[in-house]
This record gives structure tokens, C-alpha cells and sequence, in this order.
């Protein structure tokens, strides 16, 4: 019993990019874990404002890790995002911030 509340309580998703400072123009590495559920719907992962993609999930039989490399834009930072979509419509958001240096004037 104490297995299953231990279970329920482990985060339905979870991000993590890599490098976390990155030069404008270069690439950044992407991951979305998403916790095996059979309400689990839809990813949408990329960078807020600039970048991203949707995926179908098949529940309980849906893959646990995506990724992705993104373009890096200039711009100062950059948030990534992972957003979990649940048959309900209840979504399950992280972020993450690159710091971004290279650009013109910088």
C-alpha cells in the first residue's frame, strides 16, 4: 500500500536541457520524462515563442523520454517547455531557462 501512495506522488513530468548557457546560433539538447498514465494525451515540447512540437501519447504504452535539439535564437535567455496534455484536459507544465550569449551588441 505504501508502494502505491509513494507512486501516485512522483511527478507526472519532468524537463531538463543541456547546456544550460548556450551561444546564439548553436544547439540545445531537450528532455521531456513523462510518468507511464493512462490519461496521459498529448506532449507539447520546444522553446516558448520560438519553437514546437506536438506529439500523440498512447497512455500507458507511450514512451517515457523525448528529445529534442532545438536551434538556440538570439536572443538573452530562452524557456524551454514540456507540457503534458491528460484525456481530461488537465496539463502538467515544467520549464527551463538557457542562458544565451553571442548575439550582436552582446
Amino acid at each position: 500500500m505504501w508502494l502505491l501512495v509513494l507512486l501516485s506522488a512522483l511527478p507526472r513530468i519532468g524537463i531538463s536541457i543541456y547546456p544550460r548557457v548556450a551561444r546564439a546560433g548553436s544547439l540545445v539538447r531537450l528532455e521531456c520524462r513523462v510518468s507511464r498514465h493512462s490519461a496521459n494525451k498529448q506532449l507539447d515540447m520546444g522553446i516558448v515563442g520560438w519553437s514546437t512540437s506536438s506529439r500523440t501519447l498512447e497512455g500507458e504504452a507511450a514512451p517515457v523520454i523525448y528529445t529534442q535539439t532545438l536551434h538556440v535564437p538570439c536572443t538573452d535567455q530562452i524557456t524551454a517547455f514540456c507540457l503534458l496534455t491528460e484525456a481530461g484536459g488537465k496539463t502538467h507544465l515544467e520549464r527551463a531557462t538557457v542562458q544565451v550569449w553571442g548575439c550582436d551588441g552582446a
